[in-house]
C-alpha cells in the first residue's frame, strides 16, 4: 500500500514538471494596480490574437483592437484603375474592380458583425468585479456599451486600478507616481519592461487628458520665442510641447531601464551632454534600439585584472613593461587610472602613460566603443563628435 503510494507520488510529481501551457480560460481581465500594467498588456496580446486567428476576417477587427481605433477600410478600397494595372483588357478590369468591390463591401459587413461579436468575447473575458465597475460606469450606455474599442479602453483603465468615484487629483498622482518609480528588473527583458512603461505611460496620459506643460523649457526656445505671430507661435507651442514630453518621457524610460546594464551608457550620455554634444535619444521609438543595441555592462571583477604586488609566480619580478591595459565601462572606469584602465594609481602616475598613444587610453577606447553602440542603435548618420579628452583632473 505505502509502494503504491510512493510511486503514486512519484507519478503526480513527474507529470507536474513540465510547465503547462495556458489555455484561452486561463486569460482574464481583472481589478489590478498600476504595478499590475505588464497582466493587462499579456491578456490583451493574447485575446487579440486568439481574435484575429479564429474570427472570420479576424485581422480587421485586431488590428483596430491594438491601435485603438476603427479599422481604415479606405486603404484597402482599389482606384479606378486597379484592374487595368494588373494588365487586364477593359472589360476584364471592369469585372474585375465590380467583384473586388463585392468582396470589400462583404469584408466590411463582416467587420460590423464581428465588432459585435468582439464586444461580447471580450466582456466575458472580465472577472464580475471588473464587469460591475465597466457597467456602473457613467459614460457606459452613451460609449462602452457594444464597442469593443472602448470597451478595451475601459478595460486598461480599471485593470491599472482606474476608480471614476476617487479624488481625481489622487487618480492623477497615483498614476504619475507609478510612471516615474517604475524600474526594470534584474532578470526583466527589455521587451517586457518597455511594455510595462509603455502601458504606464498610457495610464498616466489618459488620467491628466494630455501632455504636461513645460512651460519654461517651452518659452526658452529660439523658435518660440522669435515668433510673433500669436496664432502661428500657439500652434508652434503645441507642436514643441508634444516634443518635449517625447524627450521626457524618453529620458524616463532610458534612466529606468536595469543600471547594471545600460549605467555605462546613461553616464556617458550626461557626460557628454555636460561637455555641449547632446546625443540623447528625442522619442521612445529611438530610444528602444539604443537600449537593445547596448553591449550590457560587465562586471568590474570580470573584466579587471587583480593587481599582485607579490614576485615570482610569473610575475617575473613585478616588471612594468609586462603590464597590459584593460577596457572596462563608463561606469566602472570611476577611481580607475584613464590610461591603462586598473585601481591604484591615476594617469600622471601610470608607467604606461609614454607607451600608449593618447587615442587608445582606457577612457577614450571606451567612449569609442559607446558611441559606437549609439549610432548602431539610432541609425545616426552624422559624422561622430569629436572624443572628449579625460577631465582637467588628469594629465
Amino acid at each position: 500500500m505505502i509502494l503504491s503510494r510512493q510511486r503514486k507520488s512519484q507519478n503526480q510529481g513527474s507529470h507536474s514538471t513540465p510547465k503547462a501551457k495556458k489555455q484561452l480560460s486561463d486569460y482574464q481581465f481583472y481589478i489590478g494596480t498600476a504595478s499590475q500594467a505588464s497582466d493587462f498588456v499579456k491578456t490583451k496580446e493574447f485575446l487579440v490574437n486568439y481574435i484575429k486567428q479564429t474570427f472570420d476576417h479576424g485581422e480587421d477587427i485586431g488590428q483596430a483592437l491594438e491601435h485603438g481605433k476603427a479599422f481604415d477600410f479606405m486603404k484597402v478600397k482599389p482606384n479606378a484603375t486597379t484592374g487595368a494595372s494588373l494588365g487586364f483588357s477593359d472589360a476584364e478590369a471592369k469585372a474585375y474592380d465590380a467583384e473586388y468591390m463585392k468582396l470589400l463591401v462583404k469584408r466590411v459587413e463582416t467587420y460590423q458583425m464581428n465588432l459585435s461579436k468582439a464586444y461580447a468575447f471580450l466582456i466575458s473575458k472580465c472577472a464580475k468585479g471588473l464587469q460591475s465597475k465597466i457597467t456602473q460606469r457613467a459614460d457606459f450606455t452613451t460609449k462602452i456599451e457594444g464597442d469593443p474599442i472602448k470597451l478595451l479602453a475601459a478595460i486598461k483603465e480599471h485593470s491599472l486600478s482606474y476608480e471614476d468615484t476617487k479624488y481625481d487629483m489622487a487618480i492623477i498622482t497615483e498614476s504619475l507616481r507609478h510612471l516615474v518609480n517604475i524600474r526594470q528588473g534584474e532578470e526583466e527583458s527589455l521587451h517586457d519592461y518597455t511594455q510595462r512603461f509603455r502601458s504606464a505611460k498610457d495610464v498616466f496620459k489618459s488620467h491628466l487628458g494630455g501632455n504636461i506643460q513645460f512651460y519654461n523649457v517651452l518659452t526658452s526656445m529660439p523658435e518660440v520665442l522669435a515668433e510673433s505671430d500669436d496664432d502661428k507661435r500657439a500652434k508652434l507651442e503645441k507642436t514643441k510641447n508634444t516634443e518635449i514630453n517625447e524627450r521626457w518621457l524618453s529620458y524616463l524610460y532610458l534612466t529606468s531601464a536595469d543600471h547594471k546594464r545600460y549605467g555605462s551608457l546613461v553616464t556617458y550620455l550626461a557626460e557628454r551632454y555636460s561637455l555641449q554634444k547632446d546625443e540623447y535619444p528625442k522619442t521612445l521609438k529611438d530610444t528602444t534600439p539604443v537600449l537593445s543595441n547596448h553591449k550590457p555592462d560587465t562586471s568590474r571583477n570580470k573584466t579587471q585584472t587583480p593587481r599582485s604586488d607579490k614576485k615570482g609566480d610569473g610575475d617575473q619580478g613585478g616588471d612594468v613593461n609586462k603590464e597590459t591595459p584593460i577596457e572596462l565601462s563608463f561606469a566602472q572606469m570611476e577611481g580607475a587610472c584613464y590610461c591603462c584602465g586598473k585601481l591604484g594609481h591615476m594617469s600622471n602616475t601610470c608607467k604606461l602613460k609614454d607607451t600608449i598613444p593618447r587615442d587608445q587610453w582606457a577612457i577614450n577606447k571606451m567612449k569609442q566603443q559607446v558611441q559606437q553602440h549609439m549610432q548602431a542603435g539610432t541609425g545616426d548618420n552624422h559624422q561622430s563628435a569629436e572624443t572628449p579628452s579625460p577631465p582637467s583632473g588628469e594629465s
